[in-house]
């Protein structure tokens, strides 16, 4: 093998392993939706249909308003009028009504509302609890444990909740 050919052979692995290296971070940071009408979650049965609003909820009050989820629909739009508090997630970033992005505070036993608003169902977690909410989908949530910390979206911080007493 010429030296020649040597060098065009090292460039190509390099190339192929470039263009490995992206295509790995890219789905990393983008996950591949699935298309199943249902998932395993928790041992639950889980709806994860487009327009369907939770999966499971494991917080210490159940999840309410299991309504239609899809934006500018009857019960989207009410429920983002009823509640008083409601942190919407895009891309797994939250953006709370209030003060926008940062620390919501709440008190100890109010509702609030998480609004997903990717295509792709996503776990949403917080101490003392934890929703698996569909693509487009909302939760209604009371939350009860003291304390500031991160409401996560699949494990990534997402958005600060203070709950004062």
């Amino acid at each position: 093998m010429s030296n020649r050919n040597k060098w065009i052979a090292i460039g190509i692995i390099i190339m192929l392993v470039a263009v490995g290296a992206i295509w790995y971070a890219a789905r990393k940071r983008n996950p591949t939706a699935h298309n199943a009408s249902s998932e395993q979650t928790n041992g639950k049965e889980a709806n994860t249909t487009p327009n369907a609003a939770i999966a499971t909820s494991t917080s210490a009050a159940p999840s309410v308003n299991l309504g239609a989820a899809a934006k500018g629909t009857a019960a989207y739009t009410a429920a983002v009028e009823k509640y008083q508090y409601r942190i919407q997630f895009s891309q797994c970033h939250g953006v709370n009504n209030i003060t926008g992005a940062g620390t919501l505070a709440i008190r100890q036993g109010d509702k609030i509302m998480l609004d997903n608003r990717d295509g792709t169902a996503h776990t949403f977690a917080w101490k003392g609890g934890s929703v698996r909410i569909a693509g487009y989908g909302y939760a209604i949530e009371t939350v009860s444990v003291l304390g500031q910390y991160p409401i996560t979206c699949d494990g990534g911080g997402a958005e600060q909740l203070n709950v004062q007493p």
